[in-house]
C-alpha cells in the first residue's frame, strides 16, 4: 500500500510538473495564461490533463473512508466527507439523486459538481485544480462562490436552559393520519425539506427503503422553524 500511494504521488508530481511546463509555456508565447478551455482546444494536453483527474480521483477512493458518500468533488479533489444516507445508494441525503438533489442544492452549486470530462463554460474562467490553473483562475473561482453567506453563523446549544423546559406533547392521534405507524423522526430537520420530499415526491422511494412511517422533524433554531 505504501508503495502503490509512493507510486501515485510521483505520478501526480509528474503530471503537475508537465501542465505546468505547458502552462508556462503557452503564457511565454502567447501572453495569456492558459484556461480549461485552452487545454480542451489541445488532445494532448487535453490527455494528459484529463490524466491528472482520473489519478486526482484514485488517491482520493484509496484514501476514502468506508461508508461515506460517494459522490466525488472535483475542485476539492476528495469525495464528499458526509456519511452515506440509508437508502440513498451509497450517498448522503444532500448528493442522492433520488431525493432531488438539484432541487436541494445550493444556487451556482451546478459548475463546482461538473464531472472531471465535461467542457469548461465559454468564458475561460473555470481553471483546473492543479498548478497549471492557480492564481488568477483560482480566485476567479473563489469569488463565484454563492453560499458562503447562506451558511447559519450561529448554533443552538440543544442543553440551553430555555430548550430544558419541558413542554406539553401534542396529541398524536390528531396529529397524524394513522397513529399506530412506526414514527420516523429526523433530529435538526431545518426547514423539513428531506421530509416534506420523503412524504410526497420521493414517497415511493422512502416507503421501499423504510416502509411506510410516520414522519416527525425536530428543530430548535427559531428562525428556521419560522420561516419553514
Amino acid at each position: 500500500m505504501g508503495f502503490e500511494s509512493d507510486a501515485t504521488d510521483a505520478s501526480l508530481a509528474s503530471l503537475r510538473d508537465e501542465l505546468k511546463r505547458r502552462d508556462d509555456a503557452y503564457e511565454a508565447t502567447t501572453g495569456i495564461k492558459s484556461s480549461r478551455d485552452i487545454i480542451a482546444r489541445d488532445p494532448e494536453w487535453e490527455e494528459m490533463y484529463q490524466q491528472l483527474k482520473r489519478a486526482e480521483m484514485a488517491l482520493a477512493e484509496s484514501t476514502r473512508k468506508p461508508g461515506g458518500c460517494a459522490r466525488y468533488i472535483p475542485r476539492r479533489r476528495r469525495f464528499c466527507a458526509s456519511r452515506a444516507a440509508d437508502g440513498c445508494d451509497g450517498f448522503c441525503s444532500l448528493h442522492a439523486p433520488s431525493l432531488g438533489d438539484r432541487q436541494i442544492s445550493a444556487p451556482g452549486r451546478e459548475h463546482r459538481d461538473r464531472p472531471i470530462d465535461a467542457p469548461a463554460p465559454a468564458s475561460g474562467k473555470d481553471g483546473g485544480d492543479g498548478p497549471s490553473s492557480s492564481g488568477a483562475n483560482a480566485a476567479a473561482d473563489n469569488r463565484r462562490k454563492t453560499n458562503i453567506y447562506r451558511r447559519m453563523k450561529k448554533m443552538t446549544n440543544p442543553m440551553a436552559a430555555p430548550h430544558r423546559v419541558p413542554v406539553e406533547a401534542p396529541d398524536w392521534a390528531t396529529v397524524f393520519k394513522d397513529p399506530t405507524l412506526p414514527t420516523f423522526i429526523d433530529v435538526g430537520c431545518a426547514k423539513g425539506r428531506f421530509l416534506q420530499r420523503a412524504a410526497t415526491v420521493d414517497r415511493e422511494v422512502f416507503e421501499a427503503a423504510h416502509g411506510r412511517h410516520n414522519l416527525l422533524g425536530l428543530e430548535i433554531y427559531p428562525p428556521i422553524v419560522e420561516d419553514a
